[in-house]
């Protein structure tokens, strides 16, 4: 067969994604946290920080933070957002707060996928709800369609919600060129805007160049000024962050001349890098060390104990050349219901998301996480042309590109009958969760000695057990005793008269 036409618009079709996706982040928008949602964050002076780093000095050496992301899709499980673009976002995150020693690393995973239409598309008005699903023991950020707080500044692109201790993020905004989740931790941790006050950008048309006024208007909230007498009690009441009148967000540039004097008739001078601010297309976002001093202290107060643990996380830099063995490149493959992926492994790696999508329907979307590198793929359909993309990471190293290469699916279907002495074999419940019994209930004609078996998608047999097959309607019952985690996995049971599998998932 001929792909070549097909690879061109594949081709042509990943170009038109990256653009689409590039100016996805170039619209303006904005964090959902208020002025009244800042008021409820903790406050720590100057002297806070010195007696605690005094006293504590190893937890502004390094810090390892647990996070949990809560990947929500409608109902019926569309629209989730792909892992691949959390992982890359962590990577961004990582490195936006790497000069500090923090680290935040994938705990137990790190994914939990959660069905709700509620959460999916109207979070901000289901708070309530949201808290039902925290991990309660990481930093819970919950992954939606849209994060929309009703604000007439612009799309809300995530915020921090003070009184559930959670962070929601719209789903658009997990890509390395976006730094929102590293802006919405700042809050969790206590940060605040440096326009904290301002809730809409200083009116100059209004009031002319020079601020006519020591409190905001709409907020009455204290105006900081340049000489820094009152950085302590105004703005983000942090000294070592500029004065910010929220002017940030009338431009596209990265830039800080507005021309405005304040109060006291001083040029207005923000500083249009910091990660907390609203300034754009900026080339490097930071956090002050004031800011982190005090996101550090955050960290470690009593009321963030829950993430305090002894996990040491992996956050060994990946290196070396991924190569996919099989299938090869643009290769077509014969069997469409039993496509064997493999690649050859880099050092240092722990696990591998491997991704098939299909070309003609983006919606026929497959995503995979094996500690091995091989699986074995069942899902996919004949006659189709996929893309496969495997990406090697650690729980908090996720910054190892993705490799990928395209190939065709033939029509050929591998043998999946059931022998003939077996009738009826039905496995629930399917979906199962860890440490529940998965039954079989099966009509045999035939008795004699047999094996059942869950293996997981690379082959590897996780649990196997010894059983008695009798003639008639029968059950067989096994039980995962908690030492199968949540996945995809094959039940197998073997017999000399032939074998019986099914595809059983793992929550």
């Amino acid at each position: 067969m001929n792909i070549k036409p097909r690879l061109l618009i594949l081709a042509l079709f990943v170009a038109t994604t990256i653009v689409t996706v590039s100016a996805q982040h170039q619209h303006r928008g904005e964090c959902g946290v208020t002025y009244e949602m800042e008021q409820q964050l903790p406050v720590y002076s100057k002297k806070d920080v010195q007696l605690f780093k005094e006293a504590n000095p190893e937890r502004f050496a390094s810090i390892n933070i647990p996070v949990m992301f809560h990947t929500v899709a409608n109902s019926v499980g569309e629209g989730r957002v792909k892992r691949k673009d959390i992982l890359k976002s962590l990577c961004r995150m990582n490195n936006d707060y790497a000069e500090h020693g923090v680290v935040y690393y994938l705990k137990d995973g790190g994914f939990n996928e959660l069905d709700n239409s509620n959460i999916f598309s109207n979070v901000s008005m289901n708070g309530d709800l949201v808290q039902t699903f925290k991990d309660g023991a990481a930093v819970d950020i919950f992954i939606t369609e849209n994060a929309d707080t009703g604000s007439s500044l612009g799309t809300t692109l995530g915020f921090y919600s003070p009184g559930g201790d959670y962070i929601i993020i719209r789903k658009k905004e997990m890509a390395d060129s976006s730094g929102t989740m590293s802006h919405e931790v700042g809050h969790y941790f206590s940060l605040r805007h440096p326009h904290s006050g301002w809730d809409q950008p200083y009116d100059i048309e209004t009031y002319g160049n020079s601020v006519p006024f020591n409190t905001v208007p709409s907020t009455g909230a204290l105006i900081e000024l340049m000489d820094g007498s009152n950085c302590e009690d105004a703005g983000d009441k942090i000294c070592d962050t500029a004065p910010d009148y929220l002017l940030g967000f009338t431009t596209q540039s990265c830039f800080d001349n507005f021309g405005v004097l304040d109060p006291n008739g001083d040029a207005l001078e923000s500083d249009e890098t910091l990660s907390m601010g609203y300034f754009n297309n900026c080339p490097k976002y930071v956090f002050s060390p004031q800011q982190i001093d005090r996101a550090k202290l955050n960290i470690a107060s009593p009321g963030r104990d829950f993430l305090l643990n002894t996990h040491t996380p992996n956050e060994t830099e990946i290196t070396g050349d991924l190569a996919i063995i099989s299938p090869g490149f643009q290769e077509t493959v014969e069997t469409y219901n039993g496509v064997e992926v493999s690649w050859e492994g880099v050092q240092d790696a722990d696990l591998y998301l491997v991704e098939i999508v299909n070309f003609a329907d983006p919606a026929d979307f497959y995503e995979y996480t094996t500690p091995n590198e091989a699986l074995f793929v069942t899902d996919l359909e004949p006659n189709k042309v996929y893309f496969l993309n495997v990406k090697p990471y650690n729980d908090a190293y996720t910054c190892y590109p993705e490799v990928g290469l395209p190939f065709l699916t033939g029509d050929v279907e591998t043998s999946l009958n059931d022998p003939s002495f077996v009738s009826d074999f039905v496995v629930y419940p399917n979906p199962s969760h860890t440490n529940q019994d998965i039954i079989v209930d099966m009509m045999s004609k035939w008795s004699g000695n047999a094996t059942l078996s869950i293996s997981d998608l690379a082959g590897k047999v996780i649990k196997h057990q010894a059983i008695q097959i009798s003639n008639g309607k029968q059950q067989l019952v096994t039980n995962q005793s908690g030492d199968i985690q949540s996945g995809i996995y094959f039940l197998k049971l073997s017999t000399v008269q032939g074998n019986v599998t099914r595809k059983i998932v793992i929550q």
